[in-house]
């Protein structure tokens, strides 16, 4: 499983012109958020409203999920290898269980 990097990096500039994102742009009254894709990655993008200085101005901010992909991914790797398991497991723990009940009854 790999593990989260706090380190801090320079942030990569966002040229809205070389991607593909489909940003929906309306009158905003409350923050907006939604997961689109570009260049085969996915990505969360939330869009506010801010005033600052008597001006209105629109932010919109987009962070990878590429981190978040590979945890799920990595999660459901662990569930189908476990599941088995667990089953097997369950089972011979169930047949045992019984065994030991009904020895009584058999003997």
């Amino acid at each position: 499983m790999s593990s989260f990097n706090w380190k801090a990096r320079p942030a990569r500039s966002f040229d809205r012109r070389r991607t593909n994102l489909a940003f929906p742009y309306k009158p905003l009254r409350q923050p907006m958020s939604q997961t689109t894709a570009a260049d085969g990655q996915r990505y969360r993008v939330v869009t506010t409203r801010i005033v600052s200085g008597g001006h209105e101005y629109d932010a919109l901010v987009a962070s990878s999920l590429a981190d978040v992909d590979a945890l799920l991914t990595d999660f459901r790797q662990w569930l189908w290898t476990m599941i088995p398991v667990i089953l097997i497991s369950a089972c011979l723990g169930g047949y045992w269980v019984s065994r030991r009940a009904l020895a009584p009854v058999d003997g």
